[in-house]
Parts: structure tokens; sequence; C-alpha cells
């Protein structure tokens, strides 16, 4: 059965994602988590067709302070960004194992949609998640 494994932190294990619960419980570790390691990478694994290299990665990014996250979804077709609602003019930067990565200012969503389409990710076995607006990502962030 197909499974999340995601990762944010050196000292920490990978952590295996079965369930809505699980990816709750993941999201609230990484809302807990120091600055330096707000973001995470997300993998869909089927242990059954264990892949050496992925072919896709979801990294989530996550803001305690505004309850605001970031998604970004690469696959061999390209790499997107989720698209929020609002601009952050000051800038959307996530850390992950201690370097930060720049979002586009309007990458922004709630955290429910974090959720959302890490709940999706798992359900579809690494597909890119519907349940939010995607942008193509730009060279100034790639």
């Amino acid at each position: 059965m197909t499974h999340l494994e995601a990762v944010y932190h050196n000292d920490r294990p990978v952590s295996v994602l079965r369930d809505r619960e699980d990816v709750a419980r993941f999201v609230q570790e990484l809302l807990a988590a120091d600055w330096e390691h707000s973001a995470a990478t997300v993998h869909a694994v089927d242990p059954d067709h264990r892949k050496e290299f992925p072919d896709h990665e979801l990294t989530i990014g996550v803001d305690p302070d505004t309850g605001m996250g970031g998604l970004r979804y690469t696959n061999d077709e390209g790499t997107w960004y989720s698209r929020g609602d609002r601009t952050n003019r000051g800038g959307v930067v996530y850390v992950y194992f201690d370097t930060g990565h720049d979002f586009p200012a309007d990458s922004e969503v709630r955290l429910h949609l974090i959720h959302d389409a890490l709940d999706e990710l798992l359900g579809t076995g690494g597909q890119r998640p519907h349940c939010v607006a995607w942008q193509e990502a730009t060279d100034q962030l790639d």
C-alpha cells in the first residue's frame, strides 16, 4: 500500500504517513519545529514498486505565526508552486535543512490546504494535487 515519506531534519528519522491522522500529526510536528526546519520534502512510495529515485517531490513549508504554508511540486514535466489568494510583499521563505528557499510572494495557502494536498498526494500515489491552484515556476525562483 502506498504511503508518504517526509523528511525535514537531519536529527529526525523519515516520517512515514499512511493516513489523514499521520498527515495531521506530521504537519503539527513541522509547525512546532524551529524556523531553520520550516519545510519538508514528501514523496509517495509504493513499497511493492519502490524506485531508486522518486519521479516527483512535494515540498511543503509552514509558518506557525501566520497559519499559512506553501507548496512546491516537481516532476519530470516541471515545477509548480501553490497560488494563494494574497501577496506577501515581504516575500515567502521556508527553510529546509538550514537553507532558505524562496517561494513566490503569492504562494501562501491556508494550512488546511497543506493537509488536503498531502492527503491527495497519498491517495493518487504521487500525482500533483488538484485541491490547490498552481502556478508554473519562473526562472528567478528555480
